[in-house]
């Protein structure tokens, strides 16, 4: 289960995403999901908290937003998502604030500088996850 201050980053490895904390590292410029894990390693057979670090690609990784789409399948939210609606032709990618008094409001953001809240557009103008600005870049150069 998801909570707020959770990330998800694609592996660099190639074998999908990982999600959990985050974790930078300066040092070597590279990027970490922290995953914590219940794992038996031991012979007694007992259960023993393990941690992964899991590499990840730096511009991939998008916090959680708190929010789930209104699909069927109710898909969690993250800040890269790219988000589209039956009801209108553009998508929109999900993103935060970053300067002024809404600073780290989350919000949807069309290609043409045009913004709206992610609540609002989730709740009322029924747009859903329809991929992300990582793998479906596409779904944005459609539009352009």
């Amino acid at each position: 289960m998801s909570s707020p201050g959770q990330y998800r980053a694609k592996r660099v490895d190639g074998t999908g995403w990982a999600k959990g904390s985050c974790f930078e590292d300066a040092q070597q410029g590279k990027m970490y999901i922290i995953q914590n894990q219940v794992v038996s390693h031991y012979a007694d057979a007992r259960l023993r908290p393990s941690v992964f670090l899991i590499e990840v690609i730096p511009e991939s990784v998008g916090q959680y937003t708190g929010r789930k789409d209104k699909s069927a399948d109710e898909i969690e939210i993250y800040g890269g998502d790219i988000v589209g609606s039956r009801y209108f032709p553009v998508n929109l990618i999900v993103t935060q604030i970053d300067h002024g008094v809404n600073t780290g409001q989350w919000i949807v953001k069309a290609q043409d500088g045009g913004i709206q809240d992610l609540h609002e557009a989730i709740t009322a103008d029924g747009y859903v996850v329809i991929g992300n600005v990582t793998d479906n870049k596409e779904l944005l150069k459609e539009q352009a």
